[in-house]
């Protein structure tokens, strides 16, 4: 794929950027300011520490994998979706501040939380 000199850029400079090391602020191999792993978004990356990332569609603050900031599948996070559109939740439906799997700030995958369910439309709760 062909990339500008102003993704190189982003890639050789951008504060912290790599595949799957713990970055403050990367994606998954090219790109700029934010990255996203198959879709434009704001902030997003799909296999390494990001303060927000989504894993291929658009959202705010998502992330598919390991620590970060703000959402992770299966770690501490407090904004974390797997998979679809939504403007914050988790796969499956539409949330404020979701994560899939455990402990997390907002949300559980499985249990009750402020902020968190796992595929249902709930104001809070779990998916079930």
């Amino acid at each position: 794929m062909l990339i500008s000199l102003k993704q190189t850029v982003a890639i050789l400079f951008y504060t912290d950027c790599v595949r799957d090391v713990n970055p403050t602020n990367c994606l998954r191999g090219v790109n700029p300011t934010d990255c996203v792993s198959g879709v434009n978004h704001a902030d997003h990356i799909k296999g390494v520490n990001y303060a927000d990332c989504v894993m291929n569609v658009n959202h705010s603050d998502r992330v598919k994998d390991v620590n970060h900031t703000d959402g992770v599948r299966g770690v501490n996070h407090t904004d974390c979706v797997k998979d679809v559109n939504h403007t914050d939740g988790v796969r499956g439906v539409n949330y404020t501040d979701c994560v899939k799997d455990v402990n997390h700030t907002d949300g559980v995958g499985g249990v009750n939380h402020t902020d968190c369910v796992k595929d249902v439309n709930q104001t809070d709760g779990v998916g079930v």
